[in-house]
């Protein structure tokens, strides 16, 4: 925990979780990223757009961007929408 991330991601797996994600892995297709992708990956991947966990689906996008808000289900502190 630090001061500027008081409550970050636990983003490490254990071992038995490690193994099946890892055997999973080799049965999933390849997935090519631009540097947009890259980069946005990179931010949740270390917190660094925290609170945010992960991309918003279809519904909250959509929600996004008619009415500048997050659907009723998902609670979060701001939207963002890069265009």
């Amino acid at each position: 925990m630090t001061k500027l991330n008081p409550d970050p991601l636990d983003l490490l797996v254990g071992k038995k979780e490690y193994t099946l994600l890892k055997d999973l892995l080799t049965t999933m297709p390849d997935v090519i990223l631009n540097d947009r992708q890259i980069s946005d990956f990179e931010m949740l991947a270390t917190g660094a757009f925290h609170p945010l966990s992960g991309f918003m689906g279809q519904i909250n996008y959509e929600s996004v961007l008619t009415g500048c808000a997050w659907n009723q289900e998902n609670s979060g502190p701001f939207p963002s929408v890069w265009m």
